[in-house]
Formats: structure tokens, sequence, C-alpha cells
């Protein structure tokens, strides 16, 4: 089952059984209400283009068999959750349109079923080879319009 919605409500949490949770293009949103954790079926996760959202807060924590995660354009987001690490069935992950998000090994290392990373905008910090040696399953990695601060010293 598929939920694309506008206004949140707090009905979200007893709906345990939805798959798919599409909240993309929605401007307004502050923060995700904590009862969308309850979405313990949940395995496609999209807040691509939520512009005023600051934080995703505890909720990944009970999203185990989440296996695509779209989190475009969330332009406020600096730090990623801790629990990111815990999304171990991952096979999929958007991060785009970020000018300013600080991505750290032990929030992606443990991608290990990931197939399609996609990783677009991104200009804080040098993604290093290393992070990418456990993403056994990768076979689609895009890396586009990308900006380092550090400097590449070639020999």
């Amino acid at each position: 089952m598929v939920l694309k919605i506008g206004n949140f409500s707090n009905e979200l949490g007893n709906l345990t059984f939805f798959t798919t949770f599409n909240i993309s293009g929605y401007l307004s949103l502050i923060s995700l209400p904590k009862k969308l954790g309850n979405l313990t079926s949940l395995n496609m996760f999209d807040i691509s283009g939520c512009l005023s959202l600051t934080s995703l807060s505890n909720i990944l924590d009970n999203f185990s068999s989440l296996t695509s995660l779209d989190i475009n354009e969330y332009l406020s987001l600096i730090l990623l959750p801790n629990e990111l690490g815990n999304l171990t069935s991952l096979t999929t992950f958007y991060i785009k349109g970020f000018s300013s998000l600080i991505l750290s090994t032990n929030k992606i290392g443990n991608f290990t079923s990931i197939t399609t990373f996609d990783i677009n905008a991104y200009s804080s910090r040098k993604l290093l080879l290393n992070e990418l040696s456990n993403f056994t399953s990768l076979t689609t990695f895009n890396m586009i319009i990308v900006m380092f601060k550090h400097k590449i010293i070639a020999k």
C-alpha cells in the first residue's frame, strides 16, 4: 500500500502495514511525528524536497525492513542521524541537493546490501573510497556536481 500525505495526524502510528511512505515536496514540514516510527513494515521512505525539515528524529530506529531511502533536497539537514547506520537492509540510497551535510563513515559503513548509492551536489566533505569498500553489492554509484573544499594533489 502506498501513502502520499499532505497533512499528518496521530492516526499514522496505527498504520503499521504501510510499505511505502512518500511525503516528497511537503515544503512546510518542520518535523516528523514520532508515531511514524511505528510503520515497521516500511520498505520505501521518500522525504525529498521537504526543505524546512531539520531532523529525521529517532524514527529510523524501527525501519529495519527499509530498502529505499530518498532524502534529496533536504536542504536544512546538516548531520545524518546515527540510526542511519542501522538500516542494514537498505539497497537504494538517494542523497542529493545538500551543500553543508557532513557524511560520516559510521553512518554509512554498514550498508552492505546497498546496490544504488546516489550522492549529488555534495560539497562539505571528501567522500573517501574506504567508505565504499563495505558496499560489496554496489552496482550503481552516482556522484555528480561535487565541489570539495579539499585540494587534490596528484603525483
